[in-house]
Parts: C-alpha cells; sequence; structure tokens
C-alpha cells in the first residue's frame, strides 16, 4: 500500500511540477469572455451561452490535460531513466501502473471540481443579472417514464401491428394499415410522487397544465415520409369519463410537447396515454420511450444536475487516462498522443457513424434489390447507381465502420449536457452505460498496459 501511495504520491507532483493547474486561469478567461457575446444574444439565451462554454470548455480541457499529462509521463520517465531507478527499488510493475494511473486520476479529479466550482458562480451569477429570465431558467423538471407500455391488436385483417426488439433489446411496436384500429398505451404510476393529490379535489379543479411529450421512433404518411398526425387520447383510469383526445403534428425522433389538465391524473397517481393514427397510409413506430410526463419546473435542484454531468465527464475522462496510459507503455509521447486524441474524436463522433451506417444499410439494400431486378431481366431507374456505387466496395466499407465502432468506445454516453441545456433532470439510466464502457474498455486497456509493461524489460 505505501508503494503505490508513493506512485500516486509522484505522479501528482510531477504533474504540479509541470504547471498543469494554471489551465484553470485559461478556463476562467474563456469562460468570462463568453460575455462578449451577451449584447448581441437576447436574455433568454444568455444562460444558456454560459452552460454550453462551461460544459464543452470543462469536457475539452479536461480531455487535453489527460492526453497530454498521462500520453508523455511514462515515455519521458523511460528516457530520463527514471523508470529504472523506481523498477530497481523494487516496484512490481503492475503497482507502478495502477500508481500512475490513480495519480492522474486524483489529479484531473481536482481538476474537474475545481472547474465545476468556477461555472457553478459564474452561472448563477450571469442568471441573477439576467434579471428578466432568472426565474425560468435553473429550474430543471424531470421527465417520468411510464411504467407499463402495451400495444393492442385488432382482429380485423387490414390492420397490422408487429412487436419487435430493436438492437438494444428493447420493445419496438410498428402499426399501419388502413382500419386505423390499433393502438398503443402507455400507463402511468405513482405521479403522486411528483404532484401533490393530499386535496386531490383542488388538484382536479387546478387549470394549471402539464405537459406530455410526444418522440416516436418513426412516423410517416404517404408521400410525407417524416411527420403525420396522431390522435393522443389522455384517459383518467379511474373515471373513466374524464377522457381528452387531441389530435397532433408529430416528425420522426423530433419531440412534441403537448398540454393536460391535472384531472387526469387519478387520486393514486395514474395516468393512461393512447396513441392512434388517424390516416389510413400512415404508419407509426413507437416503444416505452416515446411518450414522457413533464414535472413542474424547479422540482429538482440545478447544483445536483450539473454535479451528474460533471460525473459523467470524470467518468469518461478515466476512461481516456486508462487508454492513454495503456498506449504510452509501447508508442513515444507524440504518436501516443496523436492515437488517443483520434480515439476521443472518433468516439465523440460515434452518433454520426451510427446513423451514416444505417443510411448506407439502406443504400446496399436498394443496390441488391436492384441487382436482382437486373438478374431476372428488369430494369429499374436505379440502374446507374449500380455502376457508380460498387456493392463491395460498400460492403468493404460497411465491415471496417462495424469494427472501427466494436473497437472504440462510445463517448456519446458520457454526454449529459443535452438534458442539462434543455432544464431536465440528467436521469440515473445515464450512468449504467457509461459505467460498462469504462469498466469493459478501460478493463481492456488496463490489461494491455499490463502485458506491454510485462514483456519490457527495465534495468
Amino acid at each position: 500500500m505505501k508503494r503505490i501511495l508513493a506512485v500516486i504520491s509522484l505522479t501528482y507532483k510531477e504533474s504540479v511540477r509541470k504547471r498543469v493547474f494554471l489551465i484553470l486561469l485559461f478556463f476562467a478567461i474563456a469562460l468570462i469572455s463568453s460575455s462578449a457575446f451577451f449584447p448581441v444574444v437576447d436574455p433568454g439565451t444568455r444562460v444558456i451561452l454560459v452552460e454550453t462554454w462551461a460544459i464543452r470548455g470543462i469536457a475539452f480541457f479536461t480531455m487535453l490535460m489527460a492526453i497530454f499529462l498521462a500520453g508523455v509521463s511514462l515515455p519521458d520517465d523511460i528516457e530520463a531513466k527514471r523508470v529504472f531507478l523506481l523498477m530497481t527499488k523494487p516496484i512490481p510493475k503492475e503497482i507502478f501502473l495502477l500508481g500512475k494511473l490513480l495519480g492522474f486520476i486524483l489529479v484531473l479529479g481536482l481538476f474537474v471540481f475545481s472547474m465545476a466550482i468556477i461555472s457553478l458562480i459564474y452561472i448563477r451569477v450571469v442568471n441573477v443579472f439576467t434579471t428578466t429570465t432568472r426565474d425560468e431558467y435553473l429550474n430543471p423538471r424531470q421527465k417520468i417514464a411510464a411504467e407499463e407500455f402495451v400495444f393492442v391488436q385488432n382482429q380485423s385483417q387490414s390492420d397490422r401491428m408487429n412487436g419487435v426488439l430493436d438492437s438494444e433489446g428493447q420493445l419496438r411496436a410498428e402499426l399501419r394499415g388502413p382500419g386505423m384500429k390499433n393502438y398503443a398505451f402507455w400507463k402511468f404510476r405513482g405521479l403522486n410522487r411528483y404532484f401533490d393529490l393530499d386535496d386531490y379535489n383542488a388538484f382536479f379543479k387546478s387549470s394549471k397544465e402539464i405537459e406530455l411529450e410526444v418522440n416516436p421512433y418513426a412516423v410517416g404518411a404517404g408521400a410525407m415520409k417524416n411527420y403525420t398526425d396522431l390522435a393522443v387520447t389522455l384517459i383518467n383510469p379511474t373515471i373513466s369519463t374524464v377522457r381528452t383526445t387531441k389530435v397532433v403534428k408529430v416528425r420522426t425522433k423530433r419531440p412534441t410537447v403537448i398540454k393536460f389538465l391535472p384531472r387526469h391524473i387519478d387520486p393514486l397517481g395514474q395516468l393512461n396515454v393512447q396513441v392512434k393514427r388517424t390516416k389510413p397510409a400512415s404508419y407509426l413506430k413507437v416503444d416505452p420511450n416515446s411518450i414522457y410526463v413533464y414535472t413542474a419546473p424547479g422540482t429538482f435542484s440545478f447544483e445536483w444536475n450539473f454535479i451528474k454531468t460533471m460525473l459523467l465527464i470524470y467518468l469518461q475522462t478515466i476512461l481516456l487516462l486508462a487508454i492513454t496510459v495503456a498506449g504510452s507503455t509501447f508508442l513515444s509521447g507524440p504518436v501516443n498522443v496523436f492515437m488517443a486524441m483520434f480515439i476521443y474524436f472518433a468516439g465523440s463522433g460515434m452518433t454520426f457513424f451510427k446513423e451514416s451506417l444505417m443510411t448506407m444499410e439502406l443504400i446496399m439494400n436498394k443496390l441488391i434489390e436492384i441487382k436482382v431486378f437486373h438478374q431476372i431481366g428488369l430494369t429499374t431507374g436505379g440502374s446507374q447507381a449500380v455502376d457508380t456505387f460498387p456493392l463491395w466496395m460498400m460492403q468493404a466499407s460497411k465491415f471496417i465502420m462495424d469494427l472501427a465502432m466494436k473497437i472504440i468506445p462510445d463517448f456519446a454516453v458520457f454526454d449529459g449536457m443535452n438534458y442539462l441545456l434543455k432544464e431536465f433532470a440528467l436521469p440515473w439510466s445515464l450512468f449504467p452505460p457509461a459505467l460498462f464502457c469504462l469498466v469493459a474498455y478501460g478493463g481492456v486497456a488496463l490489461l494491455i498496459a499490463w502485458i506491454s509493461l510485462s514483456v519490457r524489460q527495465f534495468g
């Protein structure tokens, strides 16, 4: 234990000696410089501007520190012969490796904590002086998911409904057919934890509306591929006569917010939501997360929300440190820095790559269809596409992309900024995927580092 603490202490002192904490000064200057844009933005967006600068600034400066600290530390120790002195103490290689990593984690933890405090103070100051909107911002609310999701299949042969599991194992329902009698159903329970139902009579008569988010996975109607009208019915499970249907225009993966009166929630905190199509030619794909109920603003602490965002950034930093430390055991400093930055930026763009891959798969399916038509002697308007985009080339590209997406961690799982800027409480459900990514890729990185150190001779 003493030896690992000694390595941690040496790593921390080395970081201080390099004056890495001066970056805090640059961060503070960069954050305060956002005020230069205040005269050209309306008061309602100033707080959002500062929040964006703060989160992106913390993520960026932390990434730079993690890569440049861990990326050159071990190569510098080897070049300066310091590692030979440590290994002859003797300090086991695994203790040296773990101590280095924990030392960097300590330094970056202090760095993230300091930047978070600076950001919180500045955000609060800006909000106070933005007097016209200070009650509208920094008051997060929660998105409440339904406890049960079902879809009802009508016996009519003119309607079709398919329930499938997506790539993540989540149930998704697709509704089609001219009969339009199939529907999806969400059951909300325990809303009394979020709304005051003690005086239910007053709550029932209240005119203060509650918001509901409708966000279908996919919709379409004839030539209109990305949007359609849906009939959303809100039902009080106890008082069946209390039901309201609203027709809303929705787009694929674009949240649409509708408002309803509190009387649709029963005394037990229950609410049912039914969604149906309104046009025979339309189709609808929904899943359990297609409907959310919003709580009132201010039901969640902004500071706690900000801390959760910082925690996700810190988990991302630990993973990046593990990858960079692993690379430093067999790569030179400059090459290791380049490798770590490539992995970071590629991992940060994983959402774009996944969407591009889905588009590529659609094009490939079209090319296969065209090829089949050609084989049976039919011609299509897509014949030129076969010559322009060889199918084998796209298949090879898809294979490479699939392989790269398995090797490179998806850093998007550590991004909570979207919730923060939209004034929503970060759900704890964001953390299991982030922790899994950290443990899986971080574990592999440390294993590679241990093997690399084991085969090297020091002394």
